[in-house]
């Protein structure tokens, strides 16, 4: 959520309208415009850029970008709530009461949250909440029917226990387990995996803070300094500015590539082959490029090709590509897309010594889109762990 270039403010622009914001947007189509963000109601963002008003459709809008996110998930002893949507939100002071998970957080102040809204609560002391949620991965846990508890034995075993949470105090969880009702000393407890009821509210966007908490919304507009922010479940919030990071907008016109399967995959390296992976690092860890953690893209290794069937249904290619930080400052790899054969731009040099290069490309009309990822000027595969963050297809837009 974090580790956009840097922003630019007008100085003209800010004397003259007190209630903006400086950041930048990035337009579904890779484009990007630096300035003052002034307003957001429901037909456009409004922006100064050089001095110069400017006028962005919402429906053009990917992103609007205003400060640095840090990672709610990698701070020791700190307990992460998870919605049932998969939203981040730093949590403290939690409990469960009547079915709500009642917690406070530095986006959204107190929160009381419908229990099947919740996804996951992660935290232990010493441990980050990302450190346990891994771990939960690692023992094949996820939600289910039932509510899961994890529990951290004595002797540093951990413990699951499937059945009907009850109440969360401040020093013990009561749980229903295997037909009798038990309490739980909450210093014990790692993590709780709500159960399943049902899809996760619809949203049209995310509201990210400048913690890393991220929460969807159905609704948003930007004045007077503060965001006003229709959140399903909560209703409206108003967030001051300052404590927003990013606003990002969902849109049916955005394909993300790891949607798509390619119909033909060729791998090899020289010493190991590394096959490309969808949404983490080929190293396996998240794909991270200057300093940012991204969700969605692809890990790739040389030498990898990759090809799927676009059937021109597109218009614009659009992603941020270079060497995963895990590895910097090694690694070297070549870059080259092509559509129908054809280049569709310059090969790009990929090192684990540059910044990470952000990729626009025309694809109208083409049917088969190839990325080819070589060996770099060394020939060899070492540390060339290739990251295509955030790659995405946008369709035209409707006439």
């Amino acid at each position: 959520m974090n580790g956009f270039r840097g922003m630019v403010s007008v100085l003209a622009a800010a004397l003259a309208a007190p209630a903006a914001a400086a950041g930048h947007v990035d337009r579904l189509d890779g484009v990007r415009l630096s300035g003052t963000v002034r307003a957001i109601d429901d037909e456009a963002v409004r922006i100064v850029e050089n001095g110069e008003p400017a006028t962005v459709p919402l429906k053009d809008v990917a992103r609007i970008q205003l400060a640095q996110a840090r990672d709610a998930t990698g701070q020791r002893s700190a307990a992460v709530l998870v919605t049932a949507g998969g939203d981040p939100l730093a949590a403290t002071d939690l409990t469960v009461v009547d079915r709500q998970v009642r917690f406070r957080n530095p986006l959204l102040g107190s929160v009381a949250l419908p229990i099947r809204q919740a996804g996951a609560l992660y935290g232990a002391p010493k441990l980050a909440a990302s450190a346990v949620r891994e771990k939960c991965r690692e023992m094949n846990l996820s939600r289910g029917a039932g509510d899961v508890l994890v529990v951290e034995q004595e002797g540093g075993n951990w413990l699951t226990m499937t059945g009907v949470l009850g109440d969360v105090g401040k020093d013990q969880v009561t749980f229903r387990w295997r037909g009798q009702e038990g309490r739980v000393k909450r210093s014990a407890v790692r993590a709780i995996l709500f159960a399943r009821v049902g899809e996760p509210p619809a949203a049209t966007g995310t509201i990210t803070g400048v913690d890393g908490s991220c929460i969807g919304f159905t609704g948003v507009s930007f004045r007077d300094e503060t965001f006003r922010v229709e959140i399903p479940g909560l209703g409206e919030r108003r967030i001051a500015r300052k404590a927003v990071a990013a606003v990002v907008f969902h849109s049916s016109r955005v394909v993300p590539l790891a949607d798509l399967k390619p119909t033909s995959v060729r791998e090899y390296g020289v010493f190991e082959t590394f096959p490309h992976r969808v949404g983490r690092s080929v190293g396996g860890g998240p794909l991270r490029l200057g300093g940012r953690e991204y969700d969605a893209g692809l890990g790739l290794h040389s030498f990898c090709e990759l090809t799927y069937d676009l059937s021109g249904a597109y218009q614009t290619f659009v992603a941020t590509v270079g060497i995963d930080d895990a590895v910097r400052p090694h690694g070297g790899a070549t870059l080259t897309i092509s559509g129908d054969g054809k280049p569709l731009g310059e090969q790009l040099d990929l090192s684990g010594r540059t910044k990470p290069v952000r990729l626009r490309l025309g694809v109208a009309g083409v049917r088969r889109l190839t990325i080819r990822v070589g060996f770099g000027a060394d020939e060899l595969d070492y540390a060339d762990h290739v990251d295509l963050a955030d790659a995405r297809l946008i369709k035209p837009a409707a006439k």
